[in-house]
């Protein structure tokens, strides 16, 4: 199986938090590639990752196979919507919009692009870290 090229777009603290465990090589056959901020600031750490500054600019740059969306929550819908018809997947932190009709409306640009078998996801961050799992004890 082959690795996923994987970009961040929104470098804030849960933009961080998963450009972290993705350069430490913890999810498998996943390569992180490409950042994304309007903060340039925030992103001259992660050289020589490819970097944008324009999510838009991401998605349609051809360096990435999936997009993890980690921006304020209004930008979760659109940014989601031109992933999917760029042919990216998808994973949207919480939640994967502001306002139910814009969720309505990214889950079904999902549905339009199911051909093309993306998967689209939302992410609740931390949930899967060991300190928050219960203990079988």
């Amino acid at each position: 199986m082959r690795t996923v090229r994987v970009g961040i777009i929104g470098m804030g603290n849960i933009g961080r938090h998963h450009a972290e465990y993705l350069r430490a090589g913890k999810v498998p056959r996943c390569e992180l590639t490409a950042v994304c901020s309007t903060t340039p600031g925030k992103l001259e750490k992660y050289l020589p990752l490819k970097i944008y500054g324009n999510g838009e600019e991401l998605i349609r740059s051809g360096a990435v196979d999936a997009v993890l969306i980690a921006t304020p929550h209004y930008q979760h819908t659109s940014l989601g919507i031109a992933a999917l018809e760029n042919g990216l997947h998808v994973m949207v932190e919480k939640p994967i919009s502001a306002h139910k009709a814009d969720a309505e409306r990214l889950i079904a640009a999902h549905k339009k692009n199911k051909r093309k078998k993306l998967v689209f996801a939302g992410m609740f961050q931390l949930r899967a870290e060991p300190r928050y799992l219960k203990s079988g004890t």
